[in-house]
């Protein structure tokens, strides 16, 4: 994956229409909603469900008109 136009951004700092990426194009995600559980976890809700992560950890999010 290119890092162009990304940068490393805490999961729980992220906020919905945030796009989230992966070196695998197919599991790419815009987040529609943030929640956090009763673990102290974040969720990140996307068309193809949710993905749930610590609010410490580094995700690569996209830079609109970077």
């Amino acid at each position: 994956m290119k890092i162009v136009n990304h940068l490393l951004r805490k999961a729980g700092d992220c906020k919905p229409g945030d796009r989230v990426c992966f070196d695998a194009p197919s599991a790419m995600y815009l987040i529609e909603a943030v929640e956090e559980t009763h673990m102290g976890m974040v969720r990140h809700q996307h068309p193809g469900g949710s993905s749930t992560y610590w609010a410490d950890d580094l995700l690569w999010v996209e830079v609109p008109n970077g």
